[in-house]
């Protein structure tokens, strides 16, 4: 795993969802930016949440800097998570190689039902 420095700069409980929402920011110098699920993974450690409850929403690297903002939402259940966030975010979330999977075994149902 590369050297990411994260700070997280605001965090707020959205009772209505159900969830923490936090905004942060990666110093990675010298390095690529850091993947959804690398990230996904430090928040959670830091915030002592479960990693499968904890989804990046988004992330923003301005160009030229080694800097990456972004916003991460923590549920308070992995159900939660399934309920609110959608399909397409949690599949960014995944690891590559599961992301795949997914993808290919999303792909020979669809091809089934035709």
């Amino acid at each position: 795993m590369q050297r990411v420095e994260l700070r997280l700069l605001e965090e707020r409980y959205n009772p209505l969802l159900l969830r923490r929402e936090v905004i942060f920011e990666a110093d990675h110098t010298g390095a690529a930016t850091p993947s959804r699920p690398e990230i996904a993974k430090r928040i959670s450690a830091l915030m002592n949440s479960r990693p499968e409850s904890t989804v990046v929403v988004k992330l923003k690297t301005s160009t030229g800097l080694n800097l990456t903002k972004g916003v991460c939402h923590i549920y308070d259940s992995p159900q939660r998570t399934l309920q609110i966030e959608p399909e397409y975010v949690r599949l960014r979330n995944l690891p590559k190689e599961q992301r795949e999977a997914t993808q290919k075994a999303k792909e020979k149902t669809s091809k089934r039902l035709e």
